[in-house]
């Protein structure tokens, strides 16, 4: 008989009906997208939630991942900070998980939540500026950039071709203006 250490890797498929495996899928990728964190220990992995998700919710996901996935054991504790599932394996069944659920999210590990509240903040602000005024000199600056990724071209040519491009977009605000006195150029 074999242990739960080397139990195969092996899930099995004929646990769940077809719609209730499309169920569990979507319910897995929506617990997992909501884990803040993840980290690879000697019993396995440890996964960690903030309290957005209940207890009750994510043992009801473990316990049908379970099922399907017997060669891998759950535990839940609780912290202040939230929940922390524990994952143990053989390093075959662990790694089988971390490439099967959890390697999709390591872009987005290390990257702080305060950074990514500031970028919203960002846009945020960039939005209430007067952007018609902005636009020449934000239309130059990202063709140039453009221009020189894709061109590969010197460093002192993006600046030239940045004005060169403010330079249109002033000069098609002018055109569209004929008839105004008084004008920045940008529309405002």
């Amino acid at each position: 008989m074999l242990t739960k250490k080397e139990t195969p890797i092996a899930c099995d498929l004929t646990v769940f009906t077809n719609e209730e495996r499309r169920s569990h899928i979507s319910h897995s990728e929506k617990v997992l997208d909501r884990a803040k964190g993840f980290l690879e220990t000697e019993e396995g992995l440890e996964l960690y939630f903030d309290h957005s998700l209940s207890a009750e919710e994510l043992t009801e996901w473990f316990s049908k991942e379970h099922q399907c996935c017997p060669f891998l054991e759950f535990k839940l504790e609780k912290n202040q900070n939230g929940h922390m599932i524990q994952i143990s394996s053989s390093k075959e069944g662990v790694n089988f998980f971390r490439s099967a659920f959890l390697d999709r999210k390591k872009e987005n590990q290390g990257v702080p939540a305060k950074v990514k509240s500031f970028t919203k903040l960002s846009v945020l602000l960039a939005g209430i500026l007067c952007l018609s005024c902005l636009a020449p000199l934000l239309f130059g600056w990202v063709s140039a950039e453009i221009l020189g990724n894709l061109l590969d071209l010197e460093r002192y040519m993006v600046p030239a071709i940045g004005i060169v491009f403010a330079g249109i977009w002033f000069w098609i605000s002018f055109k569209k203006k004929k008839g105004a006195r008084k004008s920045s150029g940008c529309g405002c």
